[in-house]
C-alpha cells in the first residue's frame, strides 16, 4: 500500500516537472521572440490569436461590414507607456490609402455595446486597449465580465451610453500568470457622427456662409472650373454625389477624406474639374448632395437633405444672328413693309447697334429690342445693314446683309426721237435703264402692224454702214423680273431716216430667156429723196416706169417692196414673146437731186425646144420620140453610145484616181450639153419637157454622179448648157 502511494506520488512528480519545464521553455521562447521582433500586441493578436471578435447576439447595432485600414498602421509599435493624448496612431490609420480588412461594428451614440474578448481559455488578467491604450474601468462606462462558475474568465466588456471618444480599434488584452501576453484580432468600433456642414469651393475660393442655392458664381468662356464640396462632419465618412442640373456627374468627381481625431469624425473633399467651359453652362445649376445613414434619403428634389449648389454665370461675347419679315427667299418689292431683326446672345447682354454702308446710320430708327422697322421700304434703302455692340469684353459686329430692293425698269436716257443719216453713215442709238434687277435691253425694230425684230442688246445700237433697207422706227425696251413677275419699260420710238444718192439692186444680174416665152426682169430701187428721173434703158429705148413699148415691153410703175424700209421700191420690166433680138444688157438708171445711179441685167435668149402640154392626171406624162430625129444626128448618137461605153468602163474600175473620174465627168458632161443642144433643135414644138422620173438621159447621169459623188456638178454644167434634165434631184434615184 506504501509502495503504490510512493509510486503514485513519483508519478505526479514527474508530470508536474514536465510541466513546469514546458512553462519555462514556452516563457523564454516568448521573451526570446519579443527580444528580437519587438511588434505592436494589435500585429501579435492578429498573428496568433484564434476565434473571431465582435459583440454577443442582442448587442446593438453590430456590423460584420469591414472597413479597409493601413497595413502601415499594423506595423506602428504600440507602446503601453505612451502619452494618453498620443493619437496620432488612429489618425494615421484612418487616414492612410493602404488598408487591410478589419471588422467594423456602427454604433450611435448614447446606446449599449458589448465587445467580447475573442481569446480561448483566459485565466489571467484581462484589460481592454482602445487604439493601443489601455482604458480605464473606473468611470462607471466600461465594465469587464468576470469570471463565472466551472468556466474561465470570459473578459467580455460592456460600453455603456456609448460617446465619440469611444471611436477606435478596440482589442482583449491577457496578462497569464506566467508573464505570457496574449491580445485578441482588432474590432473597429464606429461611433457614428452626421455631417455638420456643407460648402462650395471655387478655385479655393469658398462661397459665402450667408450663400443661397440661387448664388451665382463667374468665369468666363472657355476657363477652367475647379469646384470642390466640402463636408464637415460624419461618421463613418459620407458619400458625395454631383448633379449638373438634373445629370449626375459624379463619375468626373473624385473623393478625399481626412480623420479628425480630436472630433471623431471625417472632412470628406469632393473634387470636379470642368474644362474648357463654354456658354452653354451659362445658368446650369451645379449641385453637391451629401448622403450619410443618419442623414434622410438623397434626392435631387428635396431640400431637406444636406447640399450646397451654385449657378453658373459664363461670361461671352456676342454672337449675332440676323433675320428678316417677311422671310429670306421673298423678293423684297418697293412700296412693301419689312423689318431686319438683330438678336445678340450675349453675357453680359448689350442693345445692339445698327449701322448702314459702314457707318452710316440707318435710314430708320432702330428699337431696343434689335428691330428696324421699314413701313414703305424705298430703293434707297439698298445696301449693307450691321449689326454691332459694344461688349465689356469688347466690340463686336455681325457680318453685313445686304438689303437689296428691288423694283420695276424706268429708263433713264431717252433717244433722240428722229436720226438722219446718210447712206453708209455709222449711226449710234443709246439708251440707259434702272431696275433691279438690273434690267436687260433689247432694241428693235418696228415693222408693219407693230411688229418687233430684235437687231441689238445693251444700251447702245451700232449700224455700221447705214443701207436704206435699214431705215424705219426703232425701240428699246428694258425688263426684269419682281418675283415672278415680268417688268418692262420701253423708249420713244426713234425714227432713223437714211438718205442720199440712189442705189438700185437687180434681182439676178443674169437671166436666161426662152423664144416666145414672156419674162420678167426686176430691179429693188431705193432712194431718199425720191428720184426724180428713172428709166429702163435697153438698145435704143428708154422707158419710164408705167410705159409701154410696142405693147411687147411694159415697165410697171414703182411700188413698194413690201419690207419694212419706206425708201425702197420694186421697178418690173415684162417683156412678152421673147425673140433672139430681146437677148442683151437692160439698165434701170435712177436720179434725185444727191446722185445716180444704175443696174444692170443681162438676158440670155436661147430657142424654145418644147411645148407645154397639160392633162388632167395630177401627174404629167412626158416622154422623148426618139423615131423623130433626123437620120443626120444618128452617127453623133452612135458616137455617144461608144463614148459612154467606154466612160463606164472607166467608172466602174477601181484603178482610176478621183482626179482623173472628174475629168471624164466633166467631159461627158459637156458632150450631153450639146447633143442636147441639137436635141432641142431638132424636137418638134409640142414636145413637153420631160418629168425627171420618165427622163430616159436621167439614169445614166445619176450612175455617174452617184459613183464619184460629183453629182451637183453634173448639175452645173446642164444648167450652163441648158440640158433638158436640169431638173433631175438625187432623191428620185
Amino acid at each position: 500500500m506504501r509502495m503504490k502511494r510512493k509510486t503514485m506520488v513519483l508519478a505526479g512528480l514527474h508530470w508536474f516537472i514536465l510541466i513546469l519545464c514546458h512553462i519555462v521553455m514556452c516563457s523564454y521562447s516568448l521573451r526570446h521572440h519579443h527580444r528580437n521582433h519587438p511588434s505592436t500586441p494589435l500585429l501579435s493578436a492578429a498573428s496568433s490569436s484564434s476565434g473571431t471578435s465582435g459583440s454577443e447576439e442582442g448587442d446593438e447595432l453590430s456590423d460584420s461590414s469591414a472597413l479597409d485600414i493601413p497595413s502601415a498602421s499594423m506595423t506602428s509599435s504600440l507602446n503601453s507607456n505612451s502619452s494618453p493624448n498620443d493619437n496620432s496612431f488612429v489618425t494615421d490609420l484612418l487616414n492612410d490609402d493602404e488598408t487591410m480588412l478589419i471588422p467594423q461594428m456602427k454604433v450611435k451614440p448614447g446606446h449599449e455595446l458589448r465587445l467580447k474578448c475573442d481569446l480561448n481559455n483566459t485565466y489571467g488578467r484581462i484589460m481592454w486597449l482602445l487604439n493601443s491604450k489601455p482604458i480605464r474601468t473606473d468611470n462607471g462606462r466600461y465594465a469587464i465580465q468576470g469570471p463565472t462558475l466551472n468556466r474561465a474568465i470570459e473578459g467580455r466588456l460592456t460600453i455603456n451610453n456609448v460617446l465619440p471618444e469611444d471611436n477606435g480599434i478596440w482589442q482583449c488584452h491577457e496578462t497569464k500568470f506566467d508573464g505570457k501576453e496574449h491580445i485578441s484580432k482588432p474590432i473597429w468600433v464606429v461611433v457614428m457622427a452626421p455631417p455638420r456642414a456643407v460648402h462650395l469651393e471655387f478655385d479655393g475660393r469658398r462661397l459665402s456662409p450667408s450663400s443661397t442655392p440661387s448664388t451665382r458664381v463667374t468665369y468666363r468662356e472657355k476657363d477652367n472650373i475647379s469646384i470642390q464640396c466640402v463636408v464637415e462632419g460624419g461618421n463613418p465618412p459620407p458619400r458625395i454625389e454631383w448633379f449638373m442640373n438634373s445629370k449626375n456627374i459624379t463619375n468626373s468627381s473624385h473623393l478625399v477624406t481626412d480623420y479628425l481625431d480630436d472630433d471623431k469624425v471625417y472632412l470628406t473633399r469632393s473634387s470636379l474639374l470642368i474644362p474648357n467651359v463654354s456658354r452653354t453652362e451659362h445658368n446650369k445649376s451645379v449641385v453637391c448632395i451629401v448622403d450619410h445613414e443618419l442623414l434622410p434619403t438623397a434626392s435631387n428634389q428635396d431640400s431637406t437633405y444636406l447640399r450646397a449648389a451654385a449657378y453658373f454665370n459664363i461670361e461671352y461675347p456676342p454672337s449675332f444672328v440676323i433675320s428678316r419679315i417677311p422671310g429670306f427667299g421673298y423678293p423684297i418689292r418697293e412700296g412693301i413693309a419689312m423689318a431686319l431683326k438683330c438678336d445678340i446672345d450675349a453675357n453680359p447682354w448689350s442693345p445692339p447697334t445698327w449701322v448702314k454702308d459702314g457707318g452710316d446710320p440707318p435710314p430708320v430708327a432702330a428699337s431696343v429690342d434689335g428691330y428696324l422697322n421699314f413701313t414703305n421700304v424705298e430703293r434707297n434703302h439698298t445696301g449693307w445693314y450691321k449689326c454691332s455692340v459694344s461688349h465689356h469684353l469688347g466690340k463686336y459686329s455681325s457680318v453685313g446683309y445686304y438689303l437689296n430692293v428691288r423694283y420695276e425698269p424706268t429708263i433713264v436716257h431717252e433717244p433722240p426721237s428722229r436720226v438722219e443719216a446718210s447712206i453708209g453713215d455709222k449711226v449710234e442709238l443709246k439708251c440707259e435703264a434702272d431696275g433691279r434687277p438690273s434690267p436687260g435691253l433689247c432694241w428693235s425694230r418696228i415693222g408693219y402692224g407693230g411688229s418687233l425684230t430684235s437687231v441689238g442688246s445693251g444700251q447702245d445700237l451700232i449700224l455700221e454702214n447705214i443701207l436704206y433697207q435699214e431705215a424705219g422706227p426703232y425701240r428699246c425696251v428694258a425688263q426684269n423680273r419682281l418675283g415672278l413677275e415680268e417688268r418692262r419699260a420701253q423708249t420713244r420710238d426713234v425714227q432713223v431716216v437714211v438718205t442720199g444718192r440712189p442705189v438700185v439692186y437687180p434681182t439676178n444680174r443674169t437671166i436666161m430667156g426662152y423664144t416666145g416665152q414672156p419674162l420678167s426682169l426686176s430691179v429693188e430701187m431705193c432712194a431718199n429723196p425720191m428720184p426724180d428721173k428713172s428709166y429702163w434703158i435697153f438698145g435704143n429705148t428708154a422707158l419710164k416706169p408705167g410705159g409701154k413699148h410696142r405693147n411687147k415691153y411694159i415697165a410697171k410703175k414703182l411700188t413698194l417692196t413690201g419690207t419694212d424700209s419706206p425708201d425702197c421700191y420694186l421697178a418690173v420690166l415684162t417683156i412678152q414673146n421673147l425673140s433672139s433680138e430681146d437677148g442683151g444688157e437692160y439698165m434701170f438708171v435712177v436720179r434725185n437731186n444727191r446722185g445716180i445711179h444704175e443696174g444692170t441685167i443681162l438676158l440670155n435668149i436661147t430657142q424654145a425646144s418644147y411645148s407645154v402640154s397639160t392633162s388632167t392626171s395630177s401627174s404629167s406624162s412626158r416622154a422623148y420620140s426618139l423615131m423623130s430625129l433626123p437620120s443626120t444626128l444618128i452617127g453623133q448618137l452612135m458616137t455617144l453610145i461608144i463614148f459612154l461605153r467606154v466612160t463606164h468602163t472607166l467608172i466602174t474600175s477601181s484603178t482610176h484616181s478621183s482626179t482623173s473620174m472628174e475629168i471624164v465627168i466633166i467631159t461627158l458632161s459637156i458632150i450631153l450639153s450639146l447633143f442636147g443642144s441639137v436635141l432641142r433643135s431638132t424636137l418638134p414644138e409640142n414636145i413637153t419637157d420631160p418629168h425627171p422620173l420618165q427622163n430616159p438621159y436621167n439614169p445614166l447621169v445619176s450612175r455617174i454622179s452617184k459613183k464619184f459623188s460629183f453629182q451637183q456638178l453634173t448639175y452645173n454644167y446642164i444648167n450652163n448648157f441648158n440640158f433638158g434634165i436640169m431638173n433631175m434631184h438625187p432623191k428620185n434615184h
